[in-house]
């Protein structure tokens, strides 16, 4: 495929010229003048065509490798998400555990108060009956 390029003379006369090649180095299209310059002369320099197919197989390699990441982060999504559930899932779990183990404490607690609270009761009536009998001996004595 040949194209044309338009190049400006020192002159400032505009002339058209076939492209012929691509200098990897400046990365430039080159005419036949171009070419023979010396700015070129130690360049690597390839058919239009060549260039061409290393840069749409630059750009297909690029996208298949995009492609592959894409795939990997989609992946790598999917199961850091999956991950996510399973540890909500446990972490709810856990809290169950948790709540019911200090459920069970606190009624230990609280059945352990009563007894005490029993215990001192019993202990608080037997001192009155104590200071009762003790009062009747009194009383009788007297």
């Amino acid at each position: 495929m040949k194209k044309y390029v338009k190049s400006i003379k020192r002159d400032l006369k505009v002339q058209y010229r076939i492209i012929l090649a691509f200098c990897e180095d400046d990365l430039s299209i080159l005419c036949v003048n171009c070419i023979i310059d010396d700015k070129h002369k130690s360049h690597n320099i390839e058919t239009l065509s060549a260039a061409c197919s290393k840069i749409i197989n630059g750009i297909v390699n690029s996208r298949l490798t995009s492609q592959t990441q894409k795939q990997s982060i989609y992946s790598q999504l999917k199961e850091n998400t999956e991950r996510g559930l399973k540890l909500k899932e446990i972490s709810k779990l856990r809290h169950d555990d948790i709540s019911k183990f200090y459920s069970n404490i606190k009624k230990l607690i609280e059945k352990r108060e009563e007894e005490l609270h029993q215990r001192i009761n019993n202990e608080v009536n037997n001192g009155d009956k104590i200071l009762a009998s003790s009062d009747q001996v009194k009383n009788s004595i007297i």
